[in-house]
Protein backbone atom coordinates (compact mmCIF):
# COMPACT_ATOMS: atom_id res chain seq x y z
CA UNK A 1 0.00 0.00 0.00
CA UNK A 2 1.38 3.71 -0.95
CA UNK A 3 1.27 6.17 2.00
CA UNK A 4 0.89 9.82 1.91
CA UNK A 5 4.91 9.95 2.53
CA UNK A 6 5.34 7.38 -0.64
CA UNK A 7 3.02 9.77 -3.04
CA UNK A 8 5.43 12.64 -1.93
CA UNK A 9 8.61 10.52 -3.36
CA UNK A 10 7.43 9.96 -6.68
CA UNK A 11 7.89 12.70 -9.08
CA UNK A 12 5.49 15.80 -9.38
CA UNK A 13 5.42 15.38 -13.60
CA UNK A 14 4.03 11.17 -12.76
CA UNK A 15 1.26 12.82 -10.69
CA UNK A 16 0.27 15.24 -13.68
CA UNK A 17 0.46 12.86 -16.23
CA UNK A 18 -1.25 10.03 -14.76
CA UNK A 19 -4.59 11.29 -13.71
CA UNK A 20 -8.54 9.35 -14.72
CA UNK A 21 -9.21 10.14 -18.26
CA UNK A 22 -5.64 11.00 -19.31
CA UNK A 23 -3.54 9.02 -22.08
CA UNK A 24 -0.06 8.37 -21.71
CA UNK A 25 2.22 6.95 -24.60
CA UNK A 26 4.62 3.96 -22.79
CA UNK A 27 8.23 2.90 -24.53
CA UNK A 28 7.65 -1.12 -24.04
CA UNK A 29 10.83 -3.42 -23.30
CA UNK A 30 10.59 -4.57 -27.18
CA UNK A 31 11.47 -1.03 -28.44
CA UNK A 32 6.99 -0.45 -29.86
CA UNK A 33 5.24 2.28 -28.02
CA UNK A 34 1.56 1.35 -26.09
CA UNK A 35 -1.31 4.72 -25.52
CA UNK A 36 -2.65 3.62 -22.22
CA UNK A 37 -5.75 5.59 -20.84
CA UNK A 38 -5.85 6.07 -17.08
CA UNK A 39 -9.40 5.06 -15.95
CA UNK A 40 -9.00 5.47 -12.38
CA UNK A 41 -6.18 5.22 -9.31
CA UNK A 42 -7.57 3.48 -5.98
CA UNK A 43 -6.75 1.57 -3.42
CA UNK A 44 -3.63 4.65 -2.56
CA UNK A 45 -1.64 3.95 -5.85
CA UNK A 46 -3.11 1.08 -8.06
CA UNK A 47 -3.97 2.45 -11.59
CA UNK A 48 -6.33 1.15 -13.68
CA UNK A 49 -5.56 1.56 -17.30
CA UNK A 50 -6.99 -0.05 -20.74
CA UNK A 51 -5.33 -0.24 -23.96
CA UNK A 52 -6.92 -0.77 -27.38
CA UNK A 53 -6.31 -4.07 -28.76
CA UNK A 54 -6.13 -3.38 -32.59
CA UNK A 55 -6.58 -7.65 -33.89
CA UNK A 56 -9.29 -7.99 -31.54
CA UNK A 57 -10.72 -5.12 -31.34
CA UNK A 58 -11.81 -4.29 -28.03
CA UNK A 59 -10.15 -2.93 -24.74
CA UNK A 60 -7.63 -4.85 -22.55
CA UNK A 61 -7.93 -3.58 -18.99
CA UNK A 62 -4.89 -3.52 -16.97
CA UNK A 63 -3.79 -2.98 -13.08
CA UNK A 64 -0.47 -1.46 -11.96
CA UNK A 65 1.14 0.51 -8.79
CA UNK A 66 1.95 4.10 -9.17
CA UNK A 67 5.53 2.98 -8.45
CA UNK A 68 6.16 1.15 -11.66
CA UNK A 69 4.84 4.64 -13.54
CA UNK A 70 7.33 6.46 -11.26
CA UNK A 71 10.19 4.02 -12.61
CA UNK A 72 8.77 4.17 -15.96
CA UNK A 73 9.41 8.10 -15.78
CA UNK A 74 12.96 7.81 -14.35
CA UNK A 75 13.76 5.56 -17.41
CA UNK A 76 12.44 8.27 -19.66
CA UNK A 77 9.71 5.96 -21.08
CA UNK A 78 6.77 8.02 -20.31
CA UNK A 79 5.19 10.65 -22.87
CA UNK A 80 2.11 12.50 -22.96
Amino acid sequence: MITKDDIQEIHPKVIELVQPGKSILVKLSNGSNQRQHVRAIVDDGIVIYRVWSKTRQIWNYYVMNLWQFHFMYIEGRLKK
